[in-house]
């Protein structure tokens, strides 16, 4: 399951890895590491053991479920969390003042646990997607978050019109970090 989870992510974000000067270890090696041992324990739900058909209702339901586990946890982070050892990890994502794509996943082990790993986990449970839904919302998910890492100086007026967060409006978080904590949705 993992395998072909992770041959998936990293073909879509092959053309951002191509200008990467590090990886984090953070990222996708950590992901990567938890979803096996998930699934070495017997963690993952048994939807993941066949490949299935692409379910778009389960792929918007890990979309959101994530970021808004993951909106709220960063909210957190930033405030409530700030000067505990959570919100210092997290402080190594924010040492980024202007973000690359390979910034992304650059954070202190316990923020990368706490805000990508278990929403993640949380929401294969809760959902228990197919394989191809999950492996479809891995790679577009991380390209996501490597997209908003990217450029603010390129404008996306129809992600923005239709609520989406760009990388202008991420970037803005990144100078400001008291606002603008989610990935997915301004709204939130």
């Amino acid at each position: 399951m993992v395998l072909d989870a992770a041959a998936a992510v990293c073909a879509v974000n092959l053309p951002w890895a191509r200008r990467f000067t590090y990886v984090a270890w953070t990222g996708f090696p950590l992901m990567f590491g938890c979803l096996g041992a998930a699934w070495a324990c017997g963690a993952l739900p048994a939807s993941l053991d066949a490949w299935g058909a692409f379910e778009p209702a389960a792929f918007v339901a890990l979309l959101v479920g994530v970021d808004l586990a993951q909106t709220a946890l960063h909210r957190l982070a930033h405030t409530r969390w700030r000067h505990t050892p959570l919100g210092r990890a997290h402080a190594v994502h924010h040492r980024h003042r202007r973000p690359a794509p390979e910034d992304a996943f650059d954070t202190g082990a316990a923020d990368a646990l706490v805000q990508l790993v278990a929403p993640v986990l949380a929401a294969l449970r809760a959902v228990a997607p197919s394989r191809a839904t999950a492996v479809a919302y891995g790679a577009a998910y991380s390209w996501w978050l490597l997209f908003l890492h990217s450029s603010p100086d390129v404008h996306y007026p129809r992600l923005a019109a239709l609520g989406l967060v760009t990388p202008a409006h991420h970037h803005a978080h990144h100078a400001h970090p008291a606002s603008r904590f989610s990935t997915l949705f301004r709204a939130l």
